[in-house]
């Protein structure tokens, strides 16, 4: 990462003032303050019997989440009330806990086994097991001349 020190310009234009505000306020002022939807960021491992996903979701509860298989798709989503609650005597000056909502989906392999995915959340992690279905592998088989 390349750190750039700020310079402002003394004598900008309107346009140079809105560049330097919407910069300093960031993404999420512009787009209607700090509750616009996020995609939490995922781990994805697999072993000779498993997909494992782990989910990094911290300040959820298992109950927040909705783990479903829709056809090939696994989708895993979670819907939390942002609440606008106040600090003891005060208020917020900056806030950023987001619990907005996501949706993220993957294409399950053929191997897996939908029907036995398995879910556990532990730390602010959500663990997902996926296990490959057992491949029949023929040692020989005998093949006929046509």
């Amino acid at each position: 990462m390349k750190l750039i020190q700020h310079q402002p310009v003394t004598n900008g234009s309107r346009i140079d003032q809105f560049v330097d505000e919407f910069f300093n306020r960031g993404l999420n002022s512009f787009f209607g303050g700090d509750h616009f939807a996020s995609s939490p960021s995922v781990n994805v491992f697999e072993t000779n019997t498993d997909f494992l996903i782990e989910v990094a979701a911290p300040g959820l509860e298992k109950h927040d989440f909705e783990v479903k298989v829709e056809g090939a798709f696994l989708i895993i989503s979670s819907e939390k009330e942002q609440k606008t609650e106040q600090g003891m005597d005060g208020k917020y000056l900056r806030k950023e806990f987001n619990y907005a909502t996501f949706s993220r989906s993957f294409r399950l392999p053929e191997s897996v086994q939908a029907d036995k995915i398995k879910a556990s959340y532990e730390n602010g992690v959500l663990k997902l097991t996926l296990p490959k279905a057992e491949m029949e592998v023929q040692k020989y088989r005998t093949i006929e001349i046509e």
